[in-house]
């Protein structure tokens, strides 16, 4: 490409201003939201107790499924990307239904064979789920981005795409603990003595009192629930401003005018 690196970026900044561009990326940012579940069930899993080494093994155990999947909606992807995006997203959210029962089953005594294959169905379905995600989003943006420009298109997309994937993870994470309520329970009858936040004062204060300091509500499920709800809130305008970019015309994405190349 023969042209300067700021008449790429100038490029871009016009598609920018693009308003199905605009919708794209606004779906892109907000639509990974109700997807947090996995990645906070993993780590609430993890602390549960559930072996690292099974967590693990359900990864490699997927990896066959994911390639079969994929391979299986190839030619629908290729076709409608973004309608089997919006399909599997559904599907998603209702695994992340899943997922939290998954957590909230977690057995208290020792992990039981069904437990533990029921873990990894739900592991095994889910990541099939995003690989299909995965490789009809990544479709699509092959399908619309301009070659005059490069890969700066791409990495513009996929940026964008990145991004609404960590942002929300990271404030789910911090919501977790903020969420989340511990109290002061009596060692004799298991009454609690009052709530209080277990940090140190409190905890120092708890024992003082004759008691110990345990779990009253897991702010995981506060924001699994949220997060959910908000992703089941997000599907009609995803039907209705989302699904219809796959039917734009090409020149609709690309600059109006041409770099040489």
């Amino acid at each position: 490409i023969n042209a300067e690196y700021g008449e790429v970026y100038k490029k871009i900044w016009e598609i920018l201003h693009y308003k199905n561009v605009q919708t794209l990326g606004w779906a892109l940012l907000l639509c990974k939201v109700g997807l947090v579940v996995s990645n906070l069930a993993i780590f609430r899993m993890l602390k549960n107790g559930f072996p690292q080494h099974l967590m693990a093994m359900s990864t490699i155990l997927n990896f066959p499924a994911q390639v079969i999947a994929t391979f299986a909606v190839t030619e629908q992807i290729n076709k409608q990307p973004l309608q089997i995006w919006l399909n599997s997203y559904k599907w998603r959210l209702w695994l992340s239904v899943f997922t939290v029962i998954v957590v909230w089953m977690y057995p208290t005594e020792e992990l039981s064979t069904l437990y533990i294959c029921f873990v990894f169905l739900v592991a095994t379905v889910q990541e099939v789920l995003n690989s299909i995600l995965s490789v009809s989003m990544g479709a699509f943006f092959a399908k619309i981005s301009d070659v005059s420009i490069g890969g700066t298109y791409l990495t513009l997309l996929n940026t964008l795409s990145n991004m609404g994937g960590v942002w929300p993870q990271s404030l789910a994470f911090y919501l977790v603990d903020f969420t989340t309520i511990n109290a002061c329970y009596s060692k004799e009858t298991g009454n609690t003595m009052g709530l209080m936040g277990c940090g140190t004062s409190a905890s120092s204060e708890c024992t003082d009192m004759g008691g110990v300091c345990g779990l009253r509500w897991d702010g995981f499920y506060t924001v699994s629930i949220v997060t959910i709800l908000f992703g089941v809130w997000l599907i009609r305008p995803l039907n209705k401003y989302f699904l219809p970019l796959q039917e734009l015309n090409f020149k609709q994405w690309a600059p109006k005018s041409k770099l040489e190349v």
